[in-house]
């Protein structure tokens, strides 16, 4: 096992945010030398961590983790560009309360994910869940241990790679990881110098709204919401940079598949709808609810 110190210089980011990588893996190739297996799990993560409290170990006391997955045979399925079903799937967890805990309230404080139901997790037991969460089955293999191969990705991802670590959890040790996709380096090799204000860092909100992604600012920072939305993200980066360059005739089905996931994914699927009013910062009302192209978050 190589030694902490040398875990914490080499994450295996790929260079540029991976954007290359990414367009391959979709079916979009704009490089000749990298050629990996396009049957992969794209699995996007966020923490989110007290700033406060820390454990006895120094370790910062992880208040969520998000988790959401695009699979790329979804994508190669004849019927994926119509097919009613939800293609992002999302997971949150939470150190604190479950939404079950809050059924017989009318009003809450606790911020919910607005994709999936929230679970607790006690921090001793969270870095098992997050490795279970990376371990993705193949569900058309005969060896029930087989596992997929993921892609992470993340918005600046190395310090969630960090907080891993210092969790106990070491992404290559844990799961069949081909590469690992930071979707704030992307933005800016792709994005920095046109978008209508200059930036050399996209805040996750910034970024959505320079994609058009439909998002509510008072969704931001939340593990599972953020996670998802890094997703959406990746997908109209991919979008808007294939868009830009000629396409033989299989790049342009494959295109078309992507934009047919991304419009669904964006617009037509449900989410989960919490049935509780919000109190507090993130109440109806307040400076943060209902501003949908927040360009800070």
């Amino acid at each position: 096992m190589a030694s902490l110190k040398k875990k914490n210089r080499d994450f295996n980011i790929a260079r540029d945010g991976g954007l290359p990588h990414a367009e391959q893996f979709f079916g979009l190739p704009d490089i000749k030398d990298f050629n990996p297996s396009s049957d992969v799990v794209f699995v996007s993560i966020d923490l989110e961590v007290s700033r406060e409290e820390r454990s006895k170990a120094g370790v910062p006391l992880v208040r969520e983790f998000g988790i959401a997955t695009l699979d790329t045979r979804h994508l190669r399925c004849p019927a994926s560009p119509s097919v009613a079903i939800k293609p992002i799937l999302t997971q949150q967890f939470s150190t604190s309360h479950a939404f079950k805990d809050f059924l017989d309230c009318d009003v809450t404080d606790f911020k919910e994910c607005v994709f999936a139901e929230t679970f607790f997790v006690s921090q001793i037991d969270l870095p098992t869940t997050i490795t279970t969460c990376l371990q993705i089955q193949d569900d058309i293999s005969c060896n029930p241990h087989t596992l997929r191969n993921i892609v992470i990705i993340g918005h600046s991802i190395k310090s969630d790679l960090k907080i891993l670590q210092r969790l106990g959890v070491d992404v290559y040790d844990t799961a069949l990881v081909l590469a690992i996709l930071d979707t704030d380096h992307i933005a800016r090799k792709l994005l920095g110098p046109h978008s209508p204000t200059p930036m050399t860092c996209f805040k996750l909100g910034a970024l959505l709204t320079e994609l058009k992604c439909l998002y509510e600012s008072s969704d931001l920072h939340n593990a599972g919401n953020d996670a998802t939305y890094t997703l959406h993200a990746l997908l109209m980066l991919v979008i808007r940079s294939s868009e830009s360059r000629e396409l033989g005739l299989m790049q342009r089905e494959n295109l078309e598949r992507l934009w047919a996931v991304a419009r669904m994914e964006l617009y037509d699927c449900q989410r989960w709808t919490p049935t509780r009013k919000s109190l507090g910062f993130y109440a109806p009302g307040s400076p943060v609810e209902g501003n949908l192209n927040a360009w800070t978050n």
